[in-house]
């Protein structure tokens, strides 16, 4: 029964993230899900720890916030037209209850400038005045290179709980393990079949208990019907790629340096209708060293 219901949350998530800029009514929602209206509030809330209004305002805020921060030259209309929010009244509002500004004043607050230098100050503060200059002699080592990713298929699993966390535990390992279990008693893995992680929250907006990782496997064959693991197409398209083997406190901290000082002196900026992905390199967060060997892929778009 669980899995069942887990299956069709993960139906309406997809449907929610292909149609942020539509009116989304909790009745359709519900008639997706095939529960009753109350039902569905009592699950949905249960399963992604939150109520799914808050949900869908608070997707629609994380890709407005992109938009603000890395595309200024775009009006705060257009973004909130192109995020769902149907009326400037209502964008401010919905938007004032994740980030604690006003579109407006978030886009004074954080310019792409400003936003570097909060980054930095922050990263200082959590970790002390040594580590920031050991992270940026690791940012400035980096290679980072754009490349054209081909569309990929495949099976995952949908995993809701706090990223750095879970890592530190070995639960998202033990997903994967699971994951590949699965696909090898359906006889599924292949020569090329890689693993990959996609993370669709700002660690910024989205509080740690409801931040969304996906582990997934590709794979050319076909997916057979599943409760637990669902098929995944992941989008071809441009994406910055940098290679790095790091521990996982230092590969955060990597990972937001390149969000938003490369992408600053780059010809290029986040494509926010993509998420982050990281492709692992060999078995997935079992390193000997404690090390994270990945590629780790920011979707992005010429400016």
């Amino acid at each position: 029964m669980e899995l069942e219901y887990r299956s069709r949350i993960n139906r309406v998530v997809r449907y929610i993230e292909e149609h942020l800029d539509s009116p989304l009514t909790v009745e359709k929602l519900a008639d997706i899900s095939s529960f009753s209206f109350h039902h569905f509030h009592r699950v949905f809330k249960r399963i992604m720890n939150e109520n799914v209004i808050h949900f869908v305002n608070r997707l629609r805020v994380e890709k407005a916030v992109k938009v603000i921060v890395f595309e200024p030259e775009r009006s705060l209309t257009d973004i909130a037209l192109e995020c769902g929010l149907q009326s400037p009244a209502h964008f401010s509002r919905t938007f004032r209850r994740y980030t604690g500004l006003s579109p407006t004043e978030y886009r004074v607050e954080y310019s792409i400038e400003k936003y570097v230098r909060w980054q930095e100050a922050r990263l200082s503060e959590e970790n002390g005045s040594i580590r920031l200059p050991e992270v940026e002699e690791k940012y400035r080592s980096l290679k980072i290179e754009v490349r054209q990713l081909p569309k990929r298929c495949g099976a995952c699993i949908h995993h809701v709980g706090t990223l750095i966390r879970e890592v530190s535990d070995q639960t998202v390992s033990e997903e994967f393990g699971r994951l590949e279990a699965w696909m090898q008693a359906h006889d599924l893995m292949e020569a090329d079949t890689q693993a990959i992680g996609v993370i669709f929250d700002d660690p910024c907006i989205t509080p740690e208990s409801k931040q969304r990782y996906t582990v997934c496997f590709t794979t050319s064959r076909t997916i057979p019907p599943s409760l637990e693991v669902l098929p995944i197409t992941l989008p071809e398209g441009k994406y910055a790629v940098m290679s790095v083997a790091e521990p996982i406190d230092v590969l955060n901290e990597l990972m937001h340096m390149v969000t938003i000082r490369w992408l600053q002196l780059s010809p290029y900026q986040w494509d926010e209708d993509r998420c982050m992905m990281t492709i692992f390199q060999g078995a997935p967060l079992q390193d000997p060293e404690g090390l994270v060997r990945i590629e780790f892929c920011i979707p992005v778009k010429l400016k």
